[in-house]
């Protein structure tokens, strides 16, 4: 369990960021902004490991980590679903009840869409769920990414497809079942923000903390 985790004067792949020193402890809830191609993501996919670090320092329960790997659930803007059902997407070889996962729904107002499905959560999605619409999609990956329960999650835009309803009822499920979790959210929205007990923003490819 990471219970803090620092980055600071790091060299960018990506040549987005110039420098920064970001750091988050056990219980955070962090928001991110920033206008487009400032290094939001970056940042994220340093900490989970999809970007090597080149230079600089990376801190975890204050020990040196070189290539971290966090134990994490990454929620991306990017959905990649499987061409299996719904069930198998969500519980990915879980033994998760139905009941849980229509609890889920029902919060996250997908239940009127899945009172219409021939199959239920049998119904199959189609390679990367292009059965589905984007706004759906986003809607599964993050009801997939609370059935996952980890102790830490970064979110990369999670409402970007979804009108300002369903964004409010992903900002309660956020609230309600990852209330006792660390996160961190790139976002533009300020319902999200709300959620944030901490907040970071990036001016001229530099992040500094408000």
């Amino acid at each position: 369990m990471v219970k803090k985790a620092k980055i600071s004067l790091f060299e960018d792949p990506s040549d987005e960021i110039q420098n920064y020193s970001f750091e988050f402890e056990k219980g955070d809830k962090i928001s991110i902004v920033g206008e487009s191609g400032q290094g939001k993501t970056t940042i994220l996919n340093v900490l989970s490991g999809i970007y090597p670090l080149n230079s600089g320092d990376i801190i975890i329960d204050d020990k040196k980590i070189d290539n971290p790997k966090l134990d994490v659930v990454y929620i991306s803007q990017d959905v990649d679903l499987f061409d299996l059902s719904i069930r198998d997407n969500l519980t990915l070889g879980k033994n998760i009840s139905d009941k849980k996962i229509l609890e889920l729904f029902e919060d996250a107002g997908l239940m009127e869409w899945y009172s219409n499905l021939e199959n239920g959560l049998d119904e199959m999605v189609g390679e990367k769920g292009v059965k589905l619409s984007a706004g759906q999609r986003q809607r599964l990956n993050i009801i997939r990414g609370i059935l996952i329960d980890k102790d830490v999650y970064f979110f990369d835009e999670p409402t970007s497809n979804l009108d300002k309803e369903s964004e409010e009822k992903i900002v309660l499920m956020i609230d309600k079942y990852l209330k006792d979790k660390t996160y961190l959210i790139v976002t533009h929205r300020d319902s999200i923000k709300r959620l944030c007990n901490k907040h970071y923003y990036f001016e001229d490819h530099i992040m500094k903390k408000k």
